[in-house]
């Protein structure tokens, strides 16, 4: 409907681009899995496009950032590059000599069980960092309940304990970000 809105307004298409979070497969368009769509298994890209009559391509959410950070972005200078996405959950969109990078099963870069791989005692990337278990802590911390809305005030208020949360979480992802390139994973 979107592209159809934009064709009535002049737009001309030679293509578009649906961008996911999840597990994908670009070659067949079809999402594997994506909890935050609730779609398992489904041709998306191929429905899209037999509806809006053009090519449709399918990617992953952190794929599609990396993409346009190489291309138009702060990594157009490098060959290589990660950038990372956080929203339900942590994955990095991975560049090696300007191709994305997608691991032998295609889901290199999903990073949510990275702390838990590398130290099995510790609590997933996940676990802590989500938008839904921040607001959860920072409402423990600051002993009533919040919403998300709630703890984004809170973080802009500067509230103590919510930004604290905050800069704990940073530090959790920044010594994941530093463990995957110690890896050997990523050349610097």
């Amino acid at each position: 409907a979107l592209i159809r809105q934009l064709r009535r307004n002049g737009g001309n298409f030679r293509g578009a681009g649906i961008a996911v979070s999840g597990q994908v497969d670009p070659v067949t368009g079809e999402v594997r899995d994506s909890q935050t769509l609730d779609l398992r298994n489904k041709g998306l890209a191929p429905a899209v496009a037999q509806a809006a009559g053009l090519p449709v391509y399918l990617e992953t959410r952190s794929m599609a950032f990396a993409l346009a950070e190489a291309f138009y972005g702060a990594g157009k200078q490098y060959r290589d590059l990660m950038v990372l996405s956080s929203g339900r959950g942590i994955a990095a969109g991975i560049v090696i000599d300007g191709k994305l990078f997608r691991g032998s099963h295609g889901a290199a870069g999903e990073l949510g069980d990275v702390p838990r791989v590398l130290e099995p005692e510790a609590p997933s990337l996940e676990s802590c960092l989500q938008a839904e278990s921040l607001t959860r802590q920072a409402g423990k911390l600051l002993g009533r309940e919040l919403t998300y809305a709630g703890f984004l005030n809170e973080l802009a208020g500067g509230t103590p304990e919510v930004t604290g949360l905050v800069c704990h979480a940073a530090e959790i992802l920044a010594e994941a970000v530093r463990r995957i390139a110690d890896s050997g994973m990523i050349r610097k």
